[in-house]
């Protein structure tokens, strides 16, 4: 919802929105090994957004990082 308000959502008539929410549910819901599920963002490498969080969540797997929380099941 927050970034419909943002305005992503009109960008490019919802291009860059609508890959954004595909690589959360890849990196979230795939059940893939999160080094997997980033590889496979590669395939978004033309979204600036999609590269700024896989970006994110590599730095988050450096030493002395706490990395990604996982949720409960």
């Amino acid at each position: 919802m927050g970034l419909q308000r943002a305005g992503l959502a009109q960008i490019d008539q919802g291009q860059r929105y609508r890959e954004l929410k595909q690589a959360f549910r890849l990196i979230y819901r795939s059940r893939l090994p999160l080094n997997q599920a980033l590889d496979q963002l590669d395939g978004f490498k033309h979204n600036d957004y999609v590269r700024h969080l896989q970006q994110f969540l590599r730095a988050s797997q450096q030493p002395n990082r706490r990395g990604p929380i996982p949720g409960s099941r």
